[in-house]
């Protein structure tokens, strides 16, 4: 959506739906099947900081690389500052399948290489993986965004991990957060309850594997050996334990070990 068109929506008095997520969590779908079945005011964005979506506007200029349309998140800050009632969806993602995922999404940046002309081995591409990723996002995020932003401490309410999905109400507030590995026949059923249309479908869009990378993303999941101390920084993080299960955790720890 346009930043000019945002503003005047905003304005208005219906309540928007902001799918308010970190990046690859599987956001974009959600977003992109309310808008195509609802007449619902949504909004997709990864930070309500003005000063930091300035700053990626300004990373990607650096870089060559084309930045997507302002994002509005700033607007919807100034909107929720006036208490102003809003509708927020929010996704959970195993932190080290989304670190995967957001390094290939990003791999032009960070490789300043194409990923169809990609010639080197697995252990260069793992070397850039481990130097140039932020790998702490994921397991920083509700707390710069949410507590930061919003003052609300999701890890002050336990998760049901057996649901895979919770409801919170902050102020004027209600939030809906999903773990991205939730069937989407039950994403459909939940969602449709929180934004009351009924009439939800999900279509998913930006997949990894629809993408020019896929192959390439696909051959680096199934060689790459994840060090240890890596899992353990990542899995044993405040926030895998609070949206995860024990059980679940030991079974990731599996997954990545696979090579070992």
């Amino acid at each position: 959506m346009r930043y000019w068109n945002a503003k005047k929506i905003l304005r208005g008095k219906e309540v928007p739906v902001v799918v308010y997520t970190m990046a690859k969590v599987a956001s974009t779908s959600i977003y992109r099947s309310i808008l195509s079945k609802t007449s619902i005011p949504t909004f997709h964005i990864h930070s309500l900081d003005s000063e930091k979506i300035v700053e990626s506007i300004e990373l990607c200029k650096e870089n060559d690389l084309v930045p997507d349309s302002r994002s509005p998140g700033d607007l919807i800050y100034a909107k929720i500052k006036r208490d102003a009632p809003i509708k927020i969806i929010t996704c959970v993602r195993e932190p080290i399948a989304r670190n995967l995922s957001a390094f290939f999404e990003a791999f032009q940046f960070h490789t300043q290489c194409n990923p169809r002309t990609w010639k080197g081995e697995t252990q260069d591409l793992e070397d850039i993986f481990y130097n140039k990723m932020n790998h702490d996002l994921p397991i920083q995020w509700f707390d710069d965004e949410f507590l930061r932003m919003l003052g609300f401490d999701i890890y002050s309410i336990p998760f049901q991990t057996n649901k895979k999905y919770q409801l919170y109400k902050y102020n004027n507030i209600e939030i809906l957060l999903l773990r991205t590995d939730l069937a989407n026949t039950e994403k459909e059923k939940i969602i449709n309850l929180f934004i009351e249309p009924n009439k939800l479908f999900l279509n998913n869009y930006n997949e990894g594997k629809n993408k020019i990378y896929a192959t390439l993303y696909r051959d680096f999941r199934n060689e790459i050996s994840l060090k240890y101390s890596y899992q353990e920084k990542l899995l044993q993080s405040k926030y895998t334990q609070h949206f995860y299960s024990h059980k679940e955790i030991d079974s990731l720890y599996k997954k990545y070990s696979k090579n070992k």
